[in-house]
């Protein structure tokens, strides 16, 4: 079915203070040679990490990787019709935000209202706030912005009668009211994180956003389904149909009753790697004023371990419909071996500072030794494991000859939101692992 869309098209973004942004002393990863110059002169440097250009450990985004990842995206949406709204806590950069809206995004997602203030100094016009917010000085914040720019367009969600009032108080005290905040009413399940429970809960508070009108509409309605954990996948699965078929009950009674706004009506879900299951299940209840939007963010670099592991299991789920190709991991960690203190346990210089570990430890991938050809990495043997970090060391068990000190090492990383977090910048390499500029991150 056609998609509905917004009238209001976004604008490239302006990302003038990130490029001018200048490396400062004590910035991870940066060398000597770019201290204080802008962040956009960086690839004109020539920097190789494997040949000694870059201080070690560094956070590291192939771009190769990166841009098949999109190129992935943008065919799985066209093929199932549906939007996204990545979401913008994975990277926190305004960067890769800009290449994704690029793509044709629909718009990006938040999860604080400092989230939203950095989407809008960038200009994305369209927002999901994937989160209730009930704070005073929040919904100020969100009133403002939506009454100083008439292009801005930001959603956020509700799931009770509370919480409605408190936005209602803001919305209808508010002097220099314009447009209506625009909220999605969160249907979740018993023992899961945010949402109504019930439809019965769900209509009751559907019908007090309808009548608040001027100063709140109901614009769609949203579910995550990210914490429905079960025994196993079968389980798991069960779980999220329970709650997509809750969404599509509370759709359509709400529909019925005629309680949504005029224009767009938006069903969101889909923030993980489960969104083949969403994207057939919305699609099947959407009527023709809706917009189906996915807000999935780690699809953008992957990783090798937990999420990789996730889109694994949806390619198997798509079976004969599943694209011919795969998602592939963006980023790694690059570090030096620091000592070979025996023969089969490697020390590199980076841990719990530089890597994630709560879903995997680094994935040990290659390396590059003195001597070796420019621009090339040697695939580690197998055995190769990561057994613990500390806060800056990783002890690597190894067979014999594996690593010598002062070898660089690349790891990969389980949980793209976790490594990000952790890097003030990460360096955008090419396949001989050439800087070619850095992405800032914002967190």
């Amino acid at each position: 079915m056609p998609q509905a869309r917004s009238a209001i098209p976004q604008a490239p973004l302006d990302l003038g203070f990130v490029h001018e942004s200048r490396f400062e002393a004590g910035d991870k990863s940066i060398p000597t040679l770019a201290l204080g110059r802008r962040l956009d002169e960086l690839g004109g440097l020539a920097l190789n990490v494997l040949e000694g250009d870059v201080p070690l450990p560094a956070a590291l985004l192939k771009t190769s990787a990166l841009h098949h990842n999109r190129a992935w995206m943008r065919r799985y949406l066209a093929r199932t019709g549906v939007s996204i709204a990545p979401h913008g806590k994975t990277t926190m950069a305004p960067q890769l935000f800009s290449l994704q809206l690029e793509d044709g995004a629909w718009g990006m997602t938040a999860a604080t209202i400092a989230h939203v203030q950095l989407y809008r100094r960038a200009g994305v016009r369209r927002i999901i706030v994937a989160n209730q917010v009930i704070g005073t000085h929040d919904l100020d914040v969100l009133l403002d912005e939506i009454h100083s720019d008439p292009s801005c367009d930001i959603y956020f969600l509700l799931d009770s009668v509370a919480g409605f009032e408190r936005a209602f108080e803001c919305a209808s005290t508010c002097r220099r009211r314009i447009r209506p905040l625009r909220v999605l009413l969160e249907v979740g399940l018993e023992g899961g994180r945010g949402g109504v429970r019930g439809r019965a809960a769900a209509l009751t508070l559907a019908r007090r956003i309808a009548k608040a009108a001027p100063h709140i509409e109901l614009a769609g309605i949203e579910c995550y389904e990210g914490i429905l954990g079960g025994n196993d996948a079968r389980e798991t699965e069960a779980r999220i149909s329970e709650l997509l078929g809750a969404v599509a009950d509370v759709y359509a009674a709400a529909s019925r009753e005629s309680l949504f706004a005029p224009g767009e009506r938006l069903l969101t879900a889909g923030g993980t790697a489960y969104f083949d299951l969403v994207s057939a299940a919305l699609t099947r209840i959407a009527g023709p004023y809706t917009t189906i939007v996915l807000r999935s963010g780690c699809y953008l670099t992957l990783d090798h371990g937990f999420y990789a592991g996730q889109i694994g299991a949806l390619l198997g789920r798509l079976g004969a419909n599943a694209p011919p190709d795969r998602l592939m991991p963006a980023l790694e960690v690059g570090a030096l071996v620091n000592s070979v203190p025996e023969p089969t346990l490697a020390i590199l210089n980076f841990g719990k500072r530089d890597a994630p570990y709560d879903l995997g430890l680094p994935v040990p991938l290659w390396r590059h030794r003195r001597g070796d050809a420019p621009g090339s990495v040697t695939l580690l043997p197998p055995g190769c494991t990561t057994e613990r970090l500390n806060d800056q060391h990783a002890y690597v068990r190894i067979p014999a000859g594996a690593f010598e000190v002062g070898d660089v090492g690349g790891f990969g990383i389980s949980h793209p939101c976790s490594l990000f977090d952790r890097w003030p910048h990460v360096l955008e390499v090419d396949d001989r692992y050439t800087v070619t500029g850095a992405i800032k991150t914002f967190f």
